[in-house]
């Protein structure tokens, strides 16, 4: 499967069809040429409503945009945030290994079962995401919780501020008030930069927790941000499949965005992720 990044059109083009109707003309013939899997999928965040507006719309000339679920994001503070001085009886984290391939790819299929966009890698991909960890890519590390041995939740953290930042254009009126006043005192506001600069952001992915062992997982989210603040972000993302619960048991605040995933079906015969 291939997934398209955010889309970017020029504002004084956004009224113009035909350029997403080349655009995507091009991409269908770009991945002709290199052999690309005709699978497509891409996101759109919720809130932006003319997009969706558009692309679900079914217009003769551009990709119909098939809805397949949503996912929710949290920002997690990360400054501040102290390592628990002690676990629960019987807890342990540590970082992962190559060696704890096998029991990671167990663990994310078993507590991703039932619901969609859960982390998913067999043991062979996994291990070779370890063992790169701290050379080829920009993945720093992956936390393991165990139980008396046994691996029963884990988070990775991901930094990908050398490839991709986020900047702060604007904030609604009534955010932009709440960082005037309250932004000093409370943790999710403090972490939001002023508009112009961008989000310090590194990623928490590879989220999963054992049901019956689902209040320990936010001890190791508190690890993992605190992680996260030691490489110098100033916020962990965590997102989250809206069927997967964990958000509302370990009672995560500071949602930052619903994004709505999509199968993308180009219109015509013989042609990738054709209709």
């Amino acid at each position: 499967a291939v997934y398209l990044g955010p889309l970017r059109v020029a504002r004084e083009y956004s009224r113009h069809i035909g350029v997403l109707e080349h655009g995507f003309l091009s991409l269908r013939t770009f991945a002709r040429r290199m052999g690309f899997a005709n699978e497509f999928f891409s996101a759109i965040p919720y809130a932006h409503t003319t997009a969706r507006r558009i692309f679900e719309a079914g217009h003769p000339k551009l990709p119909r945009y098939a809805m397949l679920g949503d996912i929710e994001s949290w920002l997690m503070p990360t400054q501040g945030v102290q390592p628990p001085s002690e676990l629960p009886e019987g807890y342990t984290v540590t970082l992962a290994t190559p060696a704890d391939a096998k029991e990671l790819e167990g663990l994310l299929a078993a507590s991703g079962s039932g619901w969609s966009y859960a982390p998913a890698m067999s043991a062979g991909q996994m291990a070779d995401l370890l063992v790169k960890a701290r050379g080829l890519t920009a993945f720093s590390d992956m936390l393991v919780l165990r139980h008396k041995g046994m691996i029963v939740g884990c988070v990775g953290v991901w930094d990908r501020r050398a490839q991709e930042q986020v900047r702060v254009e604007s904030y609604s009126v009534g955010t932009a008030l709440a960082r005037m006043f309250l932004g000093v005192t409370s943790k999710n506001l403090g972490m939001l930069p002023s508009p112009g600069n961008t989000l310090e952001l590194a990623y928490l992915p590879f989220f999963s927790v054992r049901h019956s062992h689902a209040k320990a997982g936010g001890i190791l989210l508190r690890l993992a941000s605190f992680h996260a603040g030691t490489l110098g972000a100033r916020a962990g993302v965590i997102c989250l499949s809206e069927q997967n619960s964990l958000g509302r048991e370990l009672g995560l605040s500071g949602r930052a965005s619903r994004i709505r995933i999509y199968r993308i079906l180009f219109p015509g015969k013989g042609t990738v992720g054709e209709s």
